[in-house]
């Protein structure tokens, strides 16, 4: 799980996310998967490629980061380390600190694109990696070819790719996420 951020091919300076934060929550037969990646300053144009192994619906709605860094806090777990009268040190995991498509292009079915807050996001699949690779280098996506075999090896029948890119509405040179 987790992702890869990368420039445009135009764009001279490489862009690097900073932070990654992922929650799951499964419930009623659903999984909901909230991804936050962190993009420093930059007025560079980036993308993520993020694998799934399933369909994914994308949620319109952004959460806050205060939100979430209430949830990780409140959740997080406590670590303690303790030791028994023969010296020997054992560190022990203590629990929380509280109880759609738009039909197929070059082999690619692609989703409506849909703006979160600052990207926008499609769902990729495709039966190759080398369909993907060709769409993303289509779609301003710049994948080095040494990393195109990462992709390869997600891609594949009934498997998924979610593509985000910098929405034209986000501030240009400020952090988003």
């Amino acid at each position: 799980c987790g992702g890869g951020v990368v420039t445009t091919p135009a764009q001279v300076a490489s862009v690097g996310a900073n932070a990654q934060r992922i929650f799951i929550s499964v419930h009623g037969g659903v999984t909901d998967v909230v991804t936050q990646i962190g993009v420093p300053t930059t007025a560079a144009d980036y993308g993520v490629l993020i694998p799934v192994p399933s369909a994914p619906t994308l949620d319109p709605n952004p959460i806050m980061s205060a939100e979430l860094e209430t949830l990780d806090r409140t959740t997080q777990p406590v670590i303690t380390a303790q030791s028994d009268d023969g010296g020997c040190g054992c560190p022990t995991g203590g629990g929380s600190t509280k109880g759609g498509s738009n039909g197929s292009r070059g082999g690619v079915q692609v989703s409506a694109p849909v703006t979160i807050g600052p990207v926008t996001a499609v769902t990729l699949t495709a039966d190759t990696g080398d369909a993907i690779n060709t769409w993303l280098a289509d779609n301003g996506f710049a994948i080095p070819a040494a990393s195109q075999a990462i992709v390869n090896t997600y891609a594949g029948t009934g498997r998924y790719f979610i593509a985000l890119k910098r929405s034209d509405t986000a501030a240009t040179g400020g952090p988003t996420s």
